[in-house]
């Protein structure tokens, strides 16, 4: 059986670098936090979310994610609302 019959969700497959760090792709992302591309970008742009940008890439680390999502990141829970 299919698993997007199944109605069962998969977890992104997240790549780790050598330092231990796993990084997420804004897809992957998308697949973890309930948010639209538009407020990702956003958050992006003012800077509210912890990410990285290699070349045209965000990336976002796992665990800084994590702590932003629990507001012990910059003291900030209101960057989240959709």
């Amino acid at each position: 059986m299919d698993k997007a019959a199944s109605g069962t969700r998969t977890e992104p497959a997240i790549s780790s670098s050598a330092n231990g760090r796993r990084w997420l792709t804004l897809e992957q992302l998308l697949e973890v936090l309930p948010l639209k591309r538009s407020r990702i970008y956003y958050l992006t742009h003012t800077r509210q979310i912890p990410f990285r940008k290699v070349g045209r890439t965000l990336l976002f680390d796992l665990a800084e994610i994590q702590k932003w999502l629990e507001g012990s990141g910059d003291g900030n829970d209101q960057g989240i609302s959709d």
